[in-house]
C-alpha cells in the first residue's frame, strides 16, 4: 500500500513520535509510506531515514495556525492537494484535527480511504462557544466530505468522541504502540542515593506542572532531592518564576526538550506525572518500559494504563499532599518499588509497535 500520514508538525510530542512510530512500522512491513509535515520543521526527520518512507516538509506555517486565517488555509490547502496528487496514496492517515480540516477542504480526489486518530479529548467538542461550535461542525463536515473512519488511542477518548459528536460508525480502537526494545532497562534495587523525581512532557496548562513544582515544595528542606523537568512550551518562564516563588530553583532543573528521553528514565527514581487528561500517554509507557515507578493523576487515559497500586499509583486531581506522601513511601520500600516495577514491564507488553501496527494494518484494509 501507499500510505499518507498527515499532521500539522512534527515537533517532540506524544502524537507525533506514535506517528513516527506508524511509519517505520508500516515501512518495515513493505509499505511505502510517505509522511506530511505541513508547518514546522521534521524534528524526527533523522530517525525516518529509510527507502520506504518518503518526508515532505512543506515549511507552510510556524507556530499555531488559527481557523479564521482564511489566506493561510487557502495557501495550506492548495499545497497539500499538489502533494497528494502527486502521492496518490492509497491510504490518508490524519493526525490532529486540523490536518482533516484541510485535507477537507483541499478538494483532493480520493480514491483510497481515510482515517483521524483522535489522540485526546479535544475540549472544543464539548464547548458551546461561537468559535468552538464553529469548530465541531467543520470538523463533522470533514468527517462526512471525506467519509472519514475515525480511530480512538484509549476507552475514553473513543467514548468523548461518540457522545460528543453522535456520529453514525463504530469508532476503532487502537492503542499508542511503543518500541520496547529502545527504552527497557533492566531494573536494579539501587538506582540512585539520590532521589530524583522526573517530570516530561510539553509545558501546556492542561499538564500541570505546576503541580508538580508545589508537590516538591513540600518536600524538606534537607532531603536530597532533585525534580528534573524535560520538555519545551509557553509556560516554561511562568513555571520558573513560580520555582523561585516556592524557593526550590535550587533544587529543579529545567532541561528543556531532548531527542532522547531515556537517560532522563533509566536516571530517575520515580516519575511525576499530573496531567488534567490525557489520550494514551506516551511517557508512561515509556516509564513503564524503562522500569520506573509511576506516581500520576486519576485521569482519563491514564487511569486506563495505571491500575492503582499494582502498576503505578493514582492521586486525585490537585492532591500533591499524596504526590509527596506515596513517593516517600514508595523509595523507602524496595520490594514495593521493585514490584510495581515489573508489572508496569508486564502492561507495557500490550503496547508493543509490533502488535499495534499490525493492528493498524488490518483497520486500513476493512471494508468502508
Amino acid at each position: 500500500m501507499i500510505i499518507t500520514q498527515l499532521l500539522p508538525s512534527m515537533r517532540r510530542a506524544g502524537a507525533e513520535s506514535v506517528v513516527a512510530t506508524f511509519c517505520k512500522g508500516l515501512s518495515h512491513q513493505g509499505h511505502k509510506v510517505h509522511l506530511i509535515v505541513l508547518g514546522g520543521k521534521c524534528e524526527y526527520k533523522t530517525e525516518l531515514t529509510n527507502k520506504n518512507i518518503f518526508v515532505h516538509e512543506l515549511h507552510l506555517f510556524n507556530g499555531v495556525v488559527h481557523f479564521y486565517d482564511w489566506l493561510l488555509k487557502r495557501k495550506i490547502v492548495t499545497t497539500l492537494k499538489k502533494e497528494l496528487v502527486n502521492i496518490d496514496p492509497s491510504i490518508i492517515h490524519c493526525h490532529l484535527s486540523h490536518s482533516l480540516l484541510w485535507l477537507a477542504a483541499s478538494n483532493f480526489e480520493l480514491k483510497g480511504k481515510v482515517f483521524f486518530t483522535a489522540h485526546g479529548l479535544d475540549p472544543a467538542l464539548n464547548k458551546k462557544d461561537f468559535k468552538n461550535t464553529l469548530r465541531k461542525i467543520n470538523f463533522l463536515n470533514a468527517v462526512k466530505a471525506t467519509n472519514c473512519k475515525i480511530i480512538a488511542v484509549s476507552d475514553s477518548v473513543k467514548k468523548y468522541y461518540e457522545n460528543s459528536l453522535s456520529l453514525d460508525q463504530k469508532i476503532d480502537l487502537l492503542p499508542n504502540p511503543i518500541d520496547l526494545k529502545y527504552f527497557k532497562k533492566t531494573w536494579k534495587t539501587e538506582r540512585n542515593k539520590n532521589i530524583k523525581i522526573l517530570g516530561i512532557g510539553t509545558l501546556y496548562p492542561l499538564k500541570r506542572f505546576d503541580n508538580l513544582l508545589r508537590a516538591f515544595s513540600l518536600f524538606p528542606s534537607n532531603l536530597n532531592v532533585t525534580l528534573d523537568i524535560v520538555g519545551e512550551g509557553p509556560l516554561r518562564r511562568e513555571l520558573e518564576l513560580l520555582a523561585d516563588g516556592l524557593n526550590i530553583r535550587n533544587k529543579v532543573n529545567f532541561q528543556g526538550s531532548y531527542n532522547d528521553v531515556r537517560p532522563f528514565l533509566h536516571n530517575a527514581s520515580v516519575l511525576w506525572h499530573l496531567s488534567e487528561r490525557e489520550g494514551c500517554p506516551m511517557v508512561i509507557l515509556e516509564a513503564m518500559a524503562s522500569g520506573l515507578p509511576i506516581i500520576a493523576t486519576d485521569a482519563p487515559g491514564t487511569n486506563e494504563i495505571i491500575k492503582n497500586k499494582v502498576n503505578g499509583f493514582l492521586v486525585p486531581p490537585d492532591d500533591i499532599k499524596s504526590v509527596k506522601k506515596i513517593t516517600l513511601v514508595l523509595l523507602k520500600n524496595k520490594h514495593m518499588l521493585k514490584r510495581i516495577a515489573k508489572h508496569g514491564q508486564t502492561t507495557v507488553g500490550l503496547y508493543d509497535q509490533k502488535q499495534i501496527v499490525k493492528k493498524l494494518e488490518a483497520i486500513y484494509l476493512q471494508k468502508k
